[in-house]
């Protein structure tokens, strides 16, 4: 819950309404209500986009680089890192 908060005080800093603020807003609003299923349920399906997003990203990359015959690049440590903490 912590990483989610802490971006979305990163945007109000900055003074800019973002998703990441209103990621944070439905998470907080959800615990402050001690509602910890909903804030969870929103959590569990941010990180599951997340992870979606980016083995789309790396399907898309290596989709094209085969069509146009060359290697994709190796995948990221943000890539492994988020992987490895769903895993736990």
């Amino acid at each position: 819950m912590i990483p989610f908060l802490r971006k979305g005080l990163h945007c109000l800093r900055q003074r800019r309404i973002k998703v990441e603020l209103l990621d944070a807003l439905s998470i907080g609003i959800s615990a402050c209500r001690r509602d910890f299923g909903t804030a969870g349920a929103v959590m569990f399906l941010l990180e599951l986009g997340e992870l979606l997003e980016d083995w789309t990203r790396k399907k898309s990359v290596a989709d094209l680089a085969e069509s146009l015959g060359t290697r994709p690049e190796p995948p990221s440590e943000a890539a492994a890192a988020a992987r490895w903490a769903i895993s736990r």
